[in-house]
């Protein structure tokens, strides 16, 4: 093509781009306005005469038959052309709306290979070139990796443009999955990849809409990149602004466009999960969709004609898939407690299996019958078989149960416990019942329940001498359940004493390198951090890596547990460097073992998160720690302990980035969630309260601070296990808010105790540091800084030894340390003090944070100590 017609297309394309945005009706009359030369007006007539007989803007076989009766050539190739700094090799594919070159970067910079995408020649029609800007726009806000990255993006010297991607060397996902014959799981799964690079487009507010097998490359190791943004819609666009060529255009891909697009309706996210369950539909066996199945089931809900009747979006979707591939209940299969009950047993191998059929027969109260279902799991009957006969079992005897009420889950454990302790004729069954139900109390958040089974299981087998009651293991690994239960009850003392003991007895058995002691060292090197042992715990997780590296592939998901949480010890040391990389590598690692939707994943999220946050990277820190907290609400009850977590450490960051208002509300959502759970006197409580009364100092509200560190304080009276630790930041807290109300006296007796607490019980420089800075300020505040200052740079140190220079508790201390310094007469040692530290607080906190504030005073003051008129001092 000449460049003339190049030229011609191209003001057309401009013209038609901006017509389409009017009504159909005005579009002659603002034709006639544009002044346009009689050649383009021909070409911009041609297209919107084929707009009308098409009854919408033109698909791409439109585009062709327009073409061919143009009589254009095909362009010339542009191999050898450089764009940018890019030089164009070769061209390696070609589709209606652009072509793509495979490119190297040609500056000299550095190697790289990319592909280059832009316009072909004569397809610059129908609004084309807006579309294509409009994917620069798109793909610039969407980094994810299973979304091609964009790398550059820009316009040729004619003014075409062209995007810069990384290159992906793959096949088509349908012939990918056929060259490697992977069966439907593995087809599934491979979706899942699919399906979240959309579910993570549908929270950026962006449609893909034109979801194909061509469209979603997989490359050798089994990674799905999606491509091509290039129709894909914007949902946050201005009402009334939308141009028609976004909510109207039509330009698709015949057997994969949903229904609405079809004919011109609204375009949301179920649009694409049509696309994604026509690619599903290509992907498996006619023989995977029989119907009634769970999968043709979830195919139905996701090709549904009425887009309110699918799936709301790719998330939605993906979550019914992971449940299929899990063997869980999905939603678009009818529920009963049959259906999931029998979902369950397929699902669980071992004691949880065990569990579930438990909680079947005892409901039915049938333990013969149980007594020989364990001796066939025993002999290692196949989990199909097992289901089966729980299934015909509920379906005789559940409606004369239930008399039509629904029964929870709690309910059939309840009736299991009362059946299993009836059951005193077979003392080895007794137990195991005792075992697998104190698991299933355990995996449900309920910590008190499964600490008093897995006692009187540990009481049962002692006192029998039939030594099929249960091994040694199962002994030693109900005493360590039992330990890692009471651990979570905040009952330190009584969990020490079975994880060492089961420790000691797994050593005796299998020596030092097995997986069951590589699990005990872990629990013990959790129950240290709790304690605040942390150089323990370090010591203690490291060897649980060592074991578990040495399983090789088949202990990753363990490494990966082990790494996550020497992330978190080194965190509390301070050493942010090395907890992210300890972190990242569990994410990495749980993800290629458990897939991204798992509760390991969101622990390790969380854990990732809190890291940036400490580490002042909370642009990076937030959206991580979202989807921490959106996968955990997915996957667990939303008054689950691990969801209340969660919202503490949102409102941790929140507070970090001064966002003060809104981190009380999420606090007093996790206390809430807390207090619910366990009461006022765990730990966990505590530490949320505490976490809400210091941010409360930080805003001035100093009644409402000191209720809530005067009712920890009372809750932690009788309370031995970590109560020290605990004791000491309540009374740390609860001197400030004594000291901001005018209550001296007061708050130096609070204080003072929380600082001999911090000194001769937790010896911790962290925590030594909190209370010496709060004494040393309260001093301050009486006009005696020559008492303050040892405090306030014992504070310093501290912190600096805990945390580093860089650190805003650290920087706290120094501003204080500094002021104290200037007032003794020392100015110029003080202001050093006090620029340093207002460096560290301008890097890490928002320009208004109170303690950055409080620097800026006392760097005001110093003019005032130094003799200059005008000048006041203010502590």
């Amino acid at each position: 093509m000449q460049e003339e017609e190049r030229e011609l297309w191209r003001r057309a394309d401009d013209a038609l781009a901006r017509l389409l945005e009017l009504p159909a009706p005005d579009r002659r009359e603002a034709l006639e306005r544009m002044r346009l030369d009689l050649e383009t007006r021909g070409r911009v007539e041609q297209l919107l005469s084929a707009v009308a007989r098409d009854g919408g803007p033109l698909e791409v076989t439109a585009i062709r038959a327009l073409l061919d009766s143009t009589a254009l050539p095909d362009p010339p190739t542009l191999a050898g052309r450089r764009l940018g700094v890019y030089r164009l090799d070769e061209e390696i594919g070609r589709g209606g709306m652009a072509v793509v070159y495979r490119a190297h970067r040609d500056d000299g910079a550095f190697t790289q290979q990319v592909a280059v995408k832009l316009l072909g020649v004569g397809l610059l029609s129908l609004g084309a070139g807006e579309r294509f800007r409009r994917e620069q726009q798109l793909l610039a806000r969407l980094r994810h990796p299973r979304i091609a990255t964009m790398l550059d993006g820009g316009l040729a010297e004619d003014g075409t443009p062209y995007l810069v991607m990384e290159l992906i060397d793959g096949r088509p996902i349908d012939r990918y999955a056929e060259e490697n014959r992977l069966d439907t799981r593995a087809r599934v799964a491979l979706l899942l990849q699919v399906g979240g690079a959309v579910a993570f487009a549908h929270r950026n507010l962006v449609v893909h809409r034109d979801l194909k097998p061509n469209n979603i490359l997989v490359d050798a190791a089994g990674e799905v990149k999606l491509l091509d943004f290039g129709i894909a819609k914007l949902l946050d666009a201005e009402p009334g602004k939308t141009p028609a060529t976004l909510a109207q255009e039509r330009f698709l891909t015949p057997g994969y466009a949903a229904p609405e697009q079809l004919s011109g309706g609204e375009v949301t996210t179920s649009t694409d999960v049509f696309g994604l369950g026509k690619v599903l539909e290509h992907l498996i066996d006619p023989a995977d969709r029989t119907p009634g199945t769970d999968l043709a089931n979830i195919l139905e809900q996701a090709l549904r004609t009425e887009p309110e009747r699918r799936y709301v979006d790719a998330r939605d979707l993906c979550t019914d898939l992971q449940n299929w591939l899990d063997g869980r209940p999905v939603v678009a299969t009818p529920s009963s407690l049959v259906y999931r009950l029998g979902k369950a047993l397929r699902r669980h191998r071992g004691r949880a299996a065990a569990a579930l059929l438990v909680l079947a027969v005892a409901a039915a109260g049938l333990i013969a019958t149980l007594r020989q279902a364990e001796r066939a799991r025993r002999e290692e009957r196949t989990a199909t078989a097992v289901s089966g006969f729980l299934v015909g079992l509920f379906r005789a005897n559940d409606p004369a149960e239930s008399r039509g009420r629904e029964v929870t889950v709690r309910e059939l454990l309840e009736r299991g416990v009362a059946e299993s302790r009836r059951s005193s004729n077979d003392p080895a069954l007794q137990v195991r019942l005792l075992d697998v139900l104190a698991g299933v109390y355990l995996s449900l958040g309920l910590f008190e329940p499964s600490a008093e089974l897995w006692s009187e299981a540990l009481e049962r087998a002692s006192a029998s001498t039939d030594l099929a009651t249960a091994t040694r293991e199962q002994l030693a690994s109900m005493r360590d359940d039992l330990g890692v239960a009471l651990l979570s009850l905040d009952r330190l003392d009584d969990s020490a004493a079975h994880l060492e003991q089961a420790l000691a007895e797994r050593r005796a058995l299998h020596g030092e390198a097995h997986p069951a002691v590589g699990e005990s060292l872990y629990h013990l090197a959790v129950l240290a951090s709790s304690r605040g042992d942390l150089d323990r715990a370090e010591r203690l997780i490291s060897e649980s890596l060592a074991i578990r590296r040495a399983q090789g592939t088949e202990g990753r998901a363990d490494q990966a547990e082990a790494l996550s949480h020497l992330g978190t010890v080194r965190l509390s040391q301070g050493r942010f460097p090395e907890a992210e990389a300890a972190v990242r590598e569990a994410l990495a690692l749980h993800r290629e073992v458990l897939g991204g939707d798992h509760p390991d994943v969101a622990q390790d999220l969380n854990a990732l998160a809190n890291v940036l946050t400490r580490s002042g990277r909370l642009d990076e820190a937030e959206p991580m720690m979202r989807d921490a907290l959106a996968l955990r609400r997915r996957l667990y009850e939303e008054n689950h302990p691990l969801v209340a977590q969660t919202l503490n450490d949102l409102a941790v960051m929140l507070e970090h980035g001064g966002r003060l208002e809104r981190a009380a509300e999420v606090y007093r959502e996790a206390l809430a969630s807390y207090r619910g759970l366990y009461g006022a006197n765990h730990q966990a409580t505590l530490i949320v309260a505490t976490n809400l009364g210091r941010l409360l100092l930080v805003s001035g509200e100093f009644t409402a601070a000191e209720s809530l560190f005067r009712g920890a304080l009372a809750a932690l009276e009788g309370n031995s296990s970590g109560s020290d630790r605990n004791r000491a930041i309540a009374l740390a807290g609860l001197g400030e808010a004594l000291s901001g109300a005018g209550r001296i006296d007061e708050a130096e007796s609070a204080l003072r105790e929380s600082l001999a607490l911090a000194r001769e019980a937790i010896r911790d420089p962290a925590f030594v540091a909190m209370a010496a800075l709060e004494l040393g300020r309260l001093e301050m505040s009486r006009g005696r800084p020559r008492i303050a200052e040892p405090l306030l740079a014992e504070a310093e140190s501290g912190y600096r030894e805990r945390y580093g220079a860089e650190h805003i508790r650290t920087a706290r201390a120094a501003s204080w340390l500094g002021f104290c310094r200037a007032r003794l007469g020392r100015v110029d040692e003080g202001e050093a003090l006090l620029r340093a530290a207002l460096a560290v607080q301008t890097r890490a906190l928002p320009p208004a944070h109170p303690h950055a504030e409080t620097t800026r005073r006392h760097l005001a003051a110093l003019g005032a100590l130094r003799g200059e008129p005008g000048e006041s001092v203010r502590p």
